[in-house]
């Protein structure tokens, strides 16, 4: 997926890990994580298990409407 460049992930509760590969879409330009769970959104943080793969990505936001 060479020319991705908006990926928007959203009301996946049971979202656990960030798709394999992510860190590879150099195109991303927008990620959006709507309502997933907040152990997932605090993984994506800076310093979280799963900042690695989206660090370089310009846009993140991360929005959370669930209660865990």
């Amino acid at each position: 997926m060479p020319k991705l460049c908006h990926l928007k992930i959203e009301h996946c509760r049971n979202l656990r890990m960030v798709p394999d590969g992510l860190q590879f879409l150099s195109n991303l330009q927008k990620l959006e994580i709507v309502n997933t769970n907040f152990s997932f959104e605090e993984r994506l943080r800076e310093g979280g298990q799963y900042f690695y793969k989206i660090r370089h990505v310009p846009s993140l936001e991360v929005i959370s409407a669930w209660e865990d």
